[in-house]
């Protein structure tokens, strides 16, 4: 007599769904570890391609820097403040936060 007829039907088949279930269980945390890390590289990529694009920003104007004398006159102005001799530097902004305040009479 074959052992499987022995064995009733529901039997076997709550046994080949907890053996399913054993299975599932036993690899769902390497399968999310798996999810996990493509995610984290999927970004990592993403950084990397952000900081290529800013360095090859930065090479730029380090060339401009290093060649381009129009260049270095407008960063030395616009950074370091910087003036010819007898120019006057205007800076506008808004009042100071300790101006009186104007009062209002009726």
């Amino acid at each position: 007599m074959d052992a499987a007829a022995l064995i009733p039907a529901g039997l076997r088949r709550r046994w080949r769904w907890a053996a399913a279930a054993g299975l599932g269980l036993l690899f769902l945390p390497g399968a999310w570890r798996a999810y996990e890390v493509r995610h984290r590289a999927a970004r990592l990529d993403a950084e990397i391609a952000a900081l290529d694009a800013e360095n090859q920003r930065l090479l730029a104007e380090m060339q401009r820097l290093q060649s381009d004398p129009t260049y270095i006159e407008r960063v030395a102005r616009r950074k370091l403040g910087r003036t010819r001799k007898g120019e006057v530097i205007y800076k506008v902004g808004p009042p100071p936060s300790d101006a009186p305040a104007s009062s209002k009479t009726p």
